[in-house]
């Protein structure tokens, strides 16, 4: 499980950035919707998102927005995905 920190830290981030670069690994097809951190290189740490969605016809790309939008408390609009 992350730390507490470590998630309201990221949330604090994206509120005060004009623009936050996030690389996240997606595992569409899950059993349930969550975020994990892993430990990385340097201190910094990975991010997983495991989403229900399957990875097919965008179904994965706009509930990944969904979430984070719902988590970050931001806008929908706010959100883009550059690749994946």
């Amino acid at each position: 499980m992350p730390r507490p920190g470590i998630y309201r830290n990221w949330k604090l981030a994206a509120k005060k950035a004009d623009l936050l670069e996030v690389h996240l690994r997606v595992q569409p097809g899950s059993s349930k919707k969550e975020i994990r951190y892993y430990p990385g290189r340097n201190s910094a740490k990975k991010i997983k998102v495991y989403l229900n969605a399957p990875p097919e016809k965008g179904k994965a790309n706009k509930e990944l927005v969904k979430f984070l939008a719902g988590k970050l408390n931001i806008s929908k609009s706010n959100i883009r995905i550059i690749s994946g």
